[in-house]
């Protein structure tokens, strides 16, 4: 596995900064930061790179209840760094992530 790229850094403890859609049409943006975080280990796709999906908790400043963002690193074969795939990624309270997740996996014919 020669092109794989060097592991991510850690995320917990790292500031995110969300700016709003631009259909808002407003300046408003939030921050915070990670708490906590899981990934499942990179799944290297033979035409494409390599992927590295992950979960993080977030913990907002603006006094909003946490969330939970499931996103992913992509890397293109032959380079050493992780680049942000997720530019629009899933990111919600944890009740609407966790009853996706449970809809999902309802699905039992897609994991057949």
């Amino acid at each position: 596995m020669d092109d794989y790229p060097l592991p991510l850094p850690s995320r917990e403890g790292r500031p995110v900064n969300f700016a709003a859609p631009k259909a808002v049409g407003k300046n408003v943006c939030r921050k915070g930061k990670v708490v906590d975080a899981v990934s499942v280990s990179p799944i290297r796709d033979e035409d494409w790179g390599w992927y590295l999906y992950f979960s993080e908790l977030i913990e907002w400043n603006q006094g909003r209840e946490k969330s939970v963002r499931l996103s992913y690193y992509y890397a293109p074969f032959g380079s050493k760094k992780w680049l942000w795939g997720g530019q629009y990624s899933i990111e919600e309270s944890a009740p609407v992530i966790k009853e996706l997740r449970e809809r999902t996996l309802e699905k039992k014919h897609w994991f057949a």
